[in-house]
């Protein structure tokens, strides 16, 4: 079904072939009755057609003419079947496209004439649109994904001697997407290569710990490619008075001299020394993990991943970047959730780069794109109903003052304002709050100086923070679901590049104002929020990123999880 129900989204054209010429031949003949009428199940020697309305079109669109078996298995069948033992290089299974039944095919019969057309027009599907319908797997997604007429699109691939390029043309045709084939083909070369076993179960292991653990720590951080050598053993004896240690990682704060003694027989490997934190603490920052020098749950799990999984991760990502439209828009913002970050792109190149701070576990940031419409400087906070009764009245029950000093007011449903001073907070509840509540411009508010809007279902948008510090953490999770940028004037003063009137110096004078000030964008601004676990490592590479909401699993079981070994 979800092969069914994919092909109906991304395949055009088909419809009005069913006006196509009628069979004039026997073989014609015989590939209509077992096509049968448009919308009913096809199985061709008991293996179902996954575009069978597709198939249809095709052939009534050529009066049902042999197109791959006509003189037997010719040039075209042979490409496509090249085609389809290269799909495995897109990250996707050829044995989706029917491979073993075409690859095994002595003679060519109705079978494989039928079964080659529903694996071509199938993959063209795919890799113009991807394999999965995202909705199924992203509820939230709202890109326009690619269509495609692939019943013409093979007539014009058959007659032009070109079934494996025209396949290939219509795959993502950007750098990053040739970076993530590229690095699947890497890790599945490297499925069979040895590897250090994970970390035996246990607790967390920290710095100036000695046990075999760390060992093992050690050598997976050498398998990822971040080598410490360890320290040699020592035992510090403090001289003068203070107490004596007899072991290599205490070190005597009251020393009046430290003595350092080799110790024969120690392990290096065991011992967990600065070199080996600091190689720990590199790895979770490539990860986009807080980079605490400690492997604890989180770390040890990614660790514990090798090339098998990596190859399921680069999967997962190159059916979401088959997701997206070729043309995302000549200047555009594209904020990856899982990197935190936000690019701003212009005619191909990214023209600024900005930290962002996303949304919890639990009020997670959903991936969709929208257009940017209009900026507001000194915006008022409108707080959403939920934050406003599970956030802020639980903190003006426990703080009155609160509400004063952070600028808030009170409005009723018509939107008159309430005197809040003669409001009891205590009687109030989650479910018995008849007020809208807002928050003044001004250093507390909590949008900052500027949001920048995209009108959505979701209510997410791009604004600024007063609490500039969380900037400066690697794991960056902590708002309610919109978008916190870092140094946001500098990217409104990039959005508004071209508005009449509003250059830096105009836009810094408004913030002075303190009013709030609307400025519509005369020709809006496409937004893409993604949501990528394998990123550009800026060398032409890529970066494995944790998966900050688990999001990967859905697709990969959608996909189906199978690595082949070489």
């Amino acid at each position: 079904m979800l092969y069914r129900s994919t092909l109906t989204l991304l395949i055009t054209g088909f419809a009005t072939c069913a006006f196509g010429q009628l069979p004039s031949t026997r073989e014609g003949a015989a590939l209509a009755a077992l096509l049968g009428e448009a919308g009913q199940v096809v199985q061709v020697q008991g293996t179902p057609l996954h575009a069978a309305d597709a198939v249809r079109g095709f052939y009534a669109a050529r009066g049902y003419r042999l197109a791959w078996t006509e003189h037997g298995c010719g040039a075209n069948y042979s490409e496509l079947m090249r085609a389809i033992e290269a799909s495995a290089l897109h990250g996707l299974q050829p044995e989706d496209y029917h491979a073993e039944r075409l690859l095994a095919a002595d003679t060519c019969s109705y079978t494989e004439e039928l079964l080659a057309s529903d694996a071509w027009l199938s993959l063209a599907s795919h890799l113009r649109g991807g394999r999965l319908d995202p909705l199924r797997v992203e509820p939230d997604w709202t890109v326009q994904r690619p269509s495609l007429d692939a019943p013409a699109a093979l007539e014009r691939a058959l007659a032009d001697g070109q079934v494996a390029l025209t396949l290939a043309a219509l795959a993502p045709q950007d750098a990053f997407y040739g970076a993530l084939r590229a690095a699947l083909a890497a890790e599945r070369a490297q499925l069979d290569a040895p590897r250090p076993l994970p970390v035996d179960a246990g607790e967390s292991l920290k710095p100036r710990e000695r046990s075999a653990r760390v060992a093992q720590l050690r050598a997976l951080l050498r398998a990822e490619g971040h080598a410490a050598e360890p320290e040699a053993p020592t035992v510090s004896v403090a001289v003068g008075g203070a107490d004596q240690s007899a072991a290599a990682d205490v070190l005597p704060g009251s020393a009046t001299a430290v003595v350092t003694i080799d110790v024969a027989g120690a392990d290096p490997e065991q011992f967990f020394d600065a070199g080996l934190e600091a190689a720990l603490k590199a790895y979770q920052e490539r990860l986009n993990l807080e980079p605490d020098g400690v492997a604890g749950r989180m770390t040890l799990a990614q660790l514990a991943r090798g090339p098998a999984e990596r190859v399921e991760q680069l999967r997962v990502n190159l059916e979401r970047w088959r997701w997206l439209p070729a043309d995302l828009g000549a200047r555009h913002l594209r904020v990856n959730i899982a990197d935190f970050r936000l690019e701003a792109w212009n005619s191909g190149r990214i023209e600024r780069v900005h930290r962002v701070v996303v949304g919890t576990g639990y009020r997670q940031t959903p991936a969709f794109s929208a257009d940017l419409r209009y900026v507001v400087l000194n915006p008022w906070w409108e707080v959403p109903r939920k934050l406003a009764t599970q956030d802020k009245l639980p903190l003006f029950q426990r703080d009155p003052e609160a509400f004063a000093r952070g600028g808030y007011v009170l409005l009723d449903p018509q939107g008159n304002p309430v005197d809040a001073s003669a409001i009891d907070f205590s009687q109030l509840t989650r479910n018995r709050f008849p007020y809208r509540l807002r928050q003044r411009p001004g250093p507390a508010n909590a949008l900052g100086e500027v949001k920048l809007i995209l009108p959505n279902k979701h209510d997410v948008y791009l604004h600024d923070t007063p609490t500039r510090g969380l900037f400066d953490r690697v794991r960056r999770s902590f708002s309610s679901g919109c978008i916190r940028v870092d140094d946001v004037l500098a990217l409104t003063e990039w959005v508004l590049a071209g508005e009449p009137g509003f250059d830096r110096a105009r836009i810094d004078a408004v913030i002075a104002g303190g009013s709030e000030t609307r400025v519509n964008l005369a020709v809006p601004l496409p937004v893409h929020l993604l949501y990528l676990t394998v990123v550009d490592d800026g060398a032409g590479g890529v970066r494995f990123i944790n998966d900050l909401y688990s999001r990967d699993a859905r697709v990969l079981d959608a996909l189906g999880r199978r690595v082949e070994r070489n």
